[in-house]
């Protein structure tokens, strides 16, 4: 605990940008910018106030070649180990190979190894082929067979092995292109699963929803122009999901840090404050997602306005969710005047959904294209008074749709029996 506290006071917390552009020297950056693993020691790092801290860091592909994370192993300086980099790079082994556990259906999945003891577990390297091409691997897979991941959608199995690999049962002995003779096994195939009715995922559902494409809209024209954002609505109107749409198509490059001032404790929202103002420091634009701020305690509020009003206009973005309106906030005393102000360049209100006229129209946008409400269950959903917003809506939709099964038509009997009996 007295090593975290210390390695939290030089930055090392959730939040915090390790770019090497951001960061100069460390472990993460330069693991990001090899794409390999590498060690970090004291005053290797870049910063002064880093040379406390040892560092391991291994990138983490996914099965396509696509860099998709970095796992790091802190310690103090002087007790670094000297194994800490092979304990990071079993692990990252491990996270990589549990990813060719889904999203494979279909497709010819080949495990590899030098000793066919080693079959079966996290060692195993694995090769995915549609038809003949190879299209997914893992690192392991990729070494053993003297391949790199620009080999995927380009090399046949005949390529690799020098000859046509049979997919018949039981273990296959091939001649790998630099590492002798290899062991080699298909998994049994999984056909690709025919589904029935389904709900459109809510992010696709909420597009398409007038109220939030609306406020979507709007939001990009105004964070487009360098300003600040403020979203209020009740509870479940989709206050965060906007916010989040709103960086993803205007900034994705940039990073996303959040408050979540509802839900951590008090010591959490000041380490996260920390964290974004040393991110805000760099030479990066961050945006800064501040949920339910209305609970944030006053000092906390004060440290962000302070913040704000030294953020380059422009360059970082602040986006602020509550749940009453900004000016009932003010005047209750709950959010300090400056700090609206500040936020409230670009405001966006999302109603209730008992006050919409287009319920009927949001009814179908969370449903897939090919699937619809008869008439009796339509009426019980239009009356309803909706209290939970569209997080209510999205879950009783999801109970109908899978007790609809396979058909494409919500009946009466799909619906929640707290619907039946008050329609």
């Amino acid at each position: 605990m007295r090593f975290a506290s210390r390695a939290a006071s030089v930055a090392l917390r959730p939040g915090t940008l390790w770019s090497e552009a951001n960061s100069g020297t460390n472990a993460i950056g330069t693991a990001i910018l090899q794409g390999s693993g590498v060690v970090v020691r004291g005053g290797e790092h870049f910063h002064a106030p880093h040379h406390i801290l040892c560092c391991a860091a291994m990138p983490i592909f996914n099965p396509r070649g696509a860099m998709i994370g970095v796992l790091d192993l802190t310690s103090p300086a002087a007790q670094a180990h000297p194994h800490t980099l092979g304990l990071v790079e079993m692990a990252v082994s491990q996270i990589e190979h549990r990813q060719f556990d889904h999203d494979f259906d279909g497709a010819d999945v080949m495990v590899i190894s030098r000793e066919a003891d080693l079959l079966g577990t996290a060692r195993e390297g694995v090769l995915v082929f549609e038809g003949q091409k190879l299209v997914a691997a893992s690192r392991s897979g990729l070494s053993l067979t003297g391949l790199d991941y620009s080999a995927l959608g380009q090399l046949s199995d005949e390529d690799i092995f020098r000859e046509r690999v049979s997919r018949a049962p039981g273990d296959i002995s091939l001649r790998g292109r630099a590492n002798g003779r290899l062991t080699a096994r298909f998994r049994p195939c999984r056909p690709r699963m025919v589904r029935g009715a389904r709900l459109a995922p809510a992010s696709v559902s909420l597009i398409h929803d007038t109220a939030f494409s609306q406020g979507l809209h709007r939001g990009l024209t105004w964070r487009e122009a360098g300003l600040n954002l403020l979203i209020s609505g009740p509870a479940g109107t989709g206050k965060t999901t906007l916010a989040e749409a709103i960086h993803a198509a205007a900034a994705p490059h940039m990073p996303l840090l959040r408050l979540d001032c509802a839900r951590d404790t008090a010591q959490t929202l000041a380490d996260s404050l920390g964290a974004a103002e040393h991110a805000m420091s760099g030479t990066e634009g961050v945006t800064l997602l501040i949920e339910e701020i209305a609970a944030l305690s006053s000092p906390l509020q004060v440290r962000l306005a302070a913040l704000l009003e030294q953020s380059s206009p422009g360059r970082h973005c602040f986006v602020a969710t509550m749940l009453h309106p900004s000016e009932t906030a003010t005047v209750s005393g709950a959010l300090r005047p400056d700090l609206h102000y500040a936020l409230a360049q670009g405001r966006i209100d999302l109603a209730p959904l008992c006050t919409r006229t287009d319920l009927g129209e949001t009814l179908q946008a969370w449903l897939a294209p090919s699937h619809s409400v008869e008439d009796e269950a339509l009426e019980a959903l239009l009356a309803h008074d909706w209290p939970g917003n569209l997080r209510e809506l999205s879950s009783v939709l999801r109970a109908m749709v899978a007790l609809s099964g396979t058909q494409t038509r919500l009946t009466w009997a799909c619906l929640p029996a707290y619907l039946q009996r008050t329609s």
